[in-house]
């Protein structure tokens, strides 16, 4: 599998999982990467982007707006690691 076709599959996945967190949508509070900018779900460690540690809890404004551009989930990193 090629990393476009992945990466959509992996888009709606993701995007999914963070539209329907209860946490999120209550606090507001999104793990973000502090070094790329990518979503991170709840139990990643590093980021599925750029492989740091750097995971931050951080506001997120307008979450569907943001998660409708999907520019934060690129999971580089996560996919390398496949192959």
């Amino acid at each position: 599998m090629d990393y476009e076709q992945w990466i959509r599959r992996e888009r709606r996945i993701r995007t999914k999982i963070l539209r329907d967190s209860r946490e999120l949508r209550g606090s507001g509070l999104c793990r973000i990467c502090g070094d790329c900018h990518e979503f991170c779900l709840c139990h990643e460690e590093i980021c599925p982007n750029c492989g740091g540690a750097n995971i931050l809890l951080q506001r997120v404004e307008n979450l569907v707006t943001e998660l409708a551009g999907a520019e934060r989930i690129r999971g580089k990193h996560r996919f390398d690691q496949l192959g």
